[in-house]
């Protein structure tokens, strides 16, 4: 099975499951990027996370949630 077609079969699960295809792509493989349920953005076909901010205070407590997140990991 191509990589095409996993990222297809893997964009039709996560709208079965409640996803939202939004209008961006992404930047590595340049396929579609979905919203989960949870809020969180991702890329079917090569699985990156991603986190789409509009302004700059949102942007600030994003860098601050990641930073916790590395500290708690560590």
């Amino acid at each position: 099975m191509s990589r095409e077609d996993t990222a297809v079969k893997r964009m039709a699960q996560l709208l079965k499951s409640g996803a939202t295809m939004l209008e961006r792509i992404c930047p590595q493989c340049n396929v579609p990027l979905f919203r989960l349920k949870s809020g969180e953005i991702i890329c079917p076909s090569c699985g990156q996370r991603f986190v789409i901010v509009q302004s700059e205070e949102e942007e600030i407590r994003v860098y601050e949630n990641e930073a916790l997140k590395e500290l708690e990991r560590i």
